[in-house]
């Protein structure tokens, strides 16, 4: 059996970040007049249960997790960017460039697979990088 047509949505950052396109996709498929098209929200767990306690999240759309980013990943994340040894900059809490990377191939593949069957895909700028991927 075919997979429906699907619309994803990328969204990393706060909640703040990702509420905007949820609501843009909700109305999409609010609109659309085949049952049978899915919705599928790539966020942090953190954002999505914010989301969920908000009452921001119609039926319909599933959540495709992205691992949540601590403050000491974010900050080896930058040094990674720069060139630096993470576990050598003050916030990154020893954290290895192995670990950094690690978790962009997790985050890389939540995005991916969120992607599958999607025939549209909306992103903001926090996760541009991860839709050219």
């Amino acid at each position: 059996m075919a997979v429906a047509p699907g619309l994803a949505c990328l969204a990393l950052g706060s909640r703040g970040d990702a509420e905007p396109l949820l609501a843009v996709l909700a109305r999409v498929l609010a609109t659309n007049s085949d049952p049978s098209v899915r919705a599928t929200f790539a966020c942090r767990p953190r954002v999505w249960a914010e989301l969920v306690a908000a009452g921001a999240v119609p039926a319909g759309i599933e959540h495709a997790r992205v691992p949540d980013c601590t403050v000491p990943m974010a900050v080896a994340l930058a040094a990674c960017r720069r060139g630096r040894d993470p576990s050598c900059v003050p916030g990154a809490e020893g954290l290895s460039a192995a670990e950094a990377d690690a978790f962009v191939r997790d985050e890389r593949a939540g995005m991916l697979a969120a992607c599958r069957g999607a025939r549209l895909i909306m992103c903001n700028l926090f996760s541009l990088g991860e839709a050219h991927a």
